[in-house]
């Protein structure tokens, strides 16, 4: 960029934006830089110049209301920091995508974020009740109320917009009690597609987990949630006793209340029986728990050793779910095969 500017109020970015629209000059909101689809880039353009649009600044609770379970955060705070304000009432966030140590707020609601927990607490824009954005033509307060029935709602507009119609300062969100129970372990399934089975049934009958991820077989062999020959699987510092027969990996963490744990996880547990999964205990699934966030460090690593990884995600229904996987997969493989060697899992 040409410029990099700090505002530290909701007023001064709609001044910055005002101005920069009189003297044609691009504005590209940044919060936390861990976006990875180019949304970030300064780019001109026809305009006269870039700058890119720092909101670390806009870092306060505005209102935490206990009754109704929301809370008003400004758009620079990072998850970290939201957290610990949250914390200190006796609540959490329920959003924890693999970039939480960096994004923020408004780049949660930008971006239409979903994390390692919204199979439990839901995607973010799910948990938006009201956003406040500034524009080149003035203040939007979309969200008077948490449902509406009088026409579009503009906070759809909003979120998932990555910053090109205005720039969020200010996001009133639902939270959530800090959880009296948490729960996390392992479990093998036989195959993917029995796995892929088993977590549309816990979705579809009411037995879903906090936090689900289903790996694939070489997904699972490649991180270590199995081995090819008996001994030890290695998931982050945390080992367990496996089998030979490989299989695929799922990982459920429960939480909530001591009764809503107990329940949910014993239908989650009779579901996954049923489609012939064995219990691994909790090793694997607390280990997942404390290195989450670690995967960004070891990518910067592999790639100064030449090794580039990267994912993508996509969606589906799940009648569609096992075509997608598959042409996905080999598409991919494909397309990687004249640049070296290459693993695609799921």
């Amino acid at each position: 960029p040409d410029a990099i500017v700090l505002p530290g109020s909701h007023e001064e970015v709609e001044a910055l934006l005002t101005t920069c629209s009189e003297q044609k000059i691009a504005v590209v909101p940044f919060g936390g830089g861990s976006s990875v689809v180019g949304g970030l880039d300064a780019i001109a353009g026809d305009c006269a110049a870039v700058i890119s649009l720092d909101l670390r600044r806009l870092d306060r609770m505005i209102n935490f209301d206990p009754v109704s379970q929301t809370a008003t955060l400004e758009a620079g705070l990072r998850g970290p920091e939201a957290e610990a304000l949250l914390a200190a009432h006796g609540f959490i966030l329920g959003h924890y995508p693999q970039s939480f140590p960096y994004a923020t707020i408004g780049g949660f609601a930008a971006t239409r974020s979903s994390g390692q927990a919204s199979a439990g607490y839901g995607r973010f824009d799910s948990m938006v009740v009201a956003l406040k954005v500034a524009t080149p033509t003035g203040t939007l307060e979309l969200g008077r109320s948490p449902m509406n029935a009088a026409g579009p709602d503009l906070r759809q507009l909003m979120l998932g917009s990555e910053g090109i119609f205005g720039v969020i300062t200010e996001v009133t969100m639902h939270v959530v009690p800090r959880p009296a129970a948490r729960r996390y372990e392992a479990f093998r399934l036989p195959n993917f597609a029995s796995g892929i089975d088993a977590v549309r049934r816990l979705k579809q009958e009411d037995a879903l987990p906090t936090v689900l991820r289903l790996s694939d077989e070489l997904e699972t062999f490649i991180t270590g949630g199995q081995s090819s020959a008996p001994g030890e699987a290695i998931e982050g510092d945390v080992s367990v006793e496996t089998e030979p027969e490989g299989g695929c990996l799922l990982l459920a963490g429960f939480e909530g209340s001591e009764a809503h744990v107990a329940d949910t996880r014993a239908r989650a547990a009779a579901i996954l029986a049923e489609a012939g999964a064995a219990e691994l205990g909790p090793a694997i699934g607390e280990g997942w728990l404390a290195h989450r966030f670690d995967a960004p460090y070891l990518r910067d690593q592999l790639l100064d050793a030449g090794i580039l990884t990267e994912t993508f995600e996509t969606v589906t229904d799940w009648s569609s779910l096992t075509a997608l996987y598959e042409e996905l997969k080999s598409a991919a493989a494909e397309a990687l095969a004249g640049v070296g060697n290459a693993l695609v899992w799921c």
